[in-house]
């Protein structure tokens, strides 16, 4: 399929593709805007993530809600102030003082990667569901725009009758939630993001794994460990790969057959990738 080109071209290209969470921030760099996205760029990821609320007003921005008082400095949820409120604060940096950037909308991000050659994650794309598909449809960018979203029926329901065709990632916990998203024809979908908490789990395994890949389908992987007793891949993580082995985490999450890994270092792993090889192309690794 068309919308599938620059996807295909990336795994032709690297192999093994990079997803920056939120990009890639520190210092003055702030996750979730547009220079987070930008350094991330620069540093090697193909594809990067993105986090969209709503105001109050029902207009859309990037930023993960629940985060507001560690990036904002207040108590009040996205949806719960105006849009007007939302313009006049300011992001928060590293150094726990105001940046000089504004909580970027939704509009003014995809203008800035639309002129990229990146693909570009829409998470949790199921809160937000058809009004979020009918925004997008603004931008021209189903070759770019990768959603993702749990494997229900009211998410799965919401985009086989959408009118545009966008690529779809399921979020999948087992091997039902893989049958179950595959039943729906109308839904392109390109390859599933895997969580797991258990090596023992039956859609993990590296024989299951390698038939999907040879079905086309890439196979997402989440490295990111959000805190204490929350790792989305069984403790095969950025934090292993960082303060221990790479070979250990990035590196045997490929082995086992991911080849999308999302990762909170994207200069590391694109280093890691480059020193093992690893980001030339593997079998069965196009969509």
């Amino acid at each position: 399929m068309k919308n599938r080109d620059l996807l295909n071209r990336r795994f032709v290209e690297n192999g093994v593709l990079i997803a920056a969470h939120q990009g890639f921030g520190g210092g003055n760099i702030v996750l979730n805007t547009p220079n987070a996205m930008l350094n991330a760029i620069n540093c090697g990821a193909e594809i990067v993530e993105l986090d969209i609320s709503r105001s109050k007003d029902g207009d859309f921005f990037i930023f993960h809600q629940d985060l507001e008082p560690r990036h904002l400095m207040v108590n009040k949820k996205m949806d719960e102030m105006s849009t007007d409120e939302i313009k006049e604060l300011y992001l928060w940096n590293n150094a726990c003082t105001p940046s000089a950037f504004h909580v970027p909308t939704l509009t003014e991000m995809m203008n800035i990667l639309k002129t990229e050659e990146v693909l570009v994650n829409i998470d949790k794309f199921d809160l937000l569901g058809k009004d979020l598909l009918d925004e997008l449809d603004m931008y021209g960018m189903e070759d770019k725009i990768l959603l993702k979203g749990k494997a229900q029926k009211p998410l799965l329901d919401t985009v086989a009758a959408h009118g545009r065709d966008y690529m779809f990632m399921p979020v999948v916990f087992s091997k039902e939630d893989i049958e179950y998203a595959l039943s729906y024809p109308d839904i392109d979908i390109v390859g599933f993001e895997v969580i797991f908490s258990d090596l023992k789990q039956d859609h993990i395994q590296s024989d299951y794994l390698m038939e999907l890949r040879a079905k086309g389908y890439f196979l997402w992987v989440n490295a990111i460990t959000l805190g204490k007793d929350f790792c989305l891949s069984a403790d095969i993580d950025d934090d292993l790969s960082m303060l221990d082995n790479p070979d250990k985490g990035w590196g045997r999450l490929i082995d086992m057959g991911f080849n999308v890994i999302q990762t909170d270092w994207t200069l590391m792993l694109k280093n890691y990738l480059m020193k093992k090889e690893l980001s030339s192309p593997l079998e069965n690794s196009i969509v």
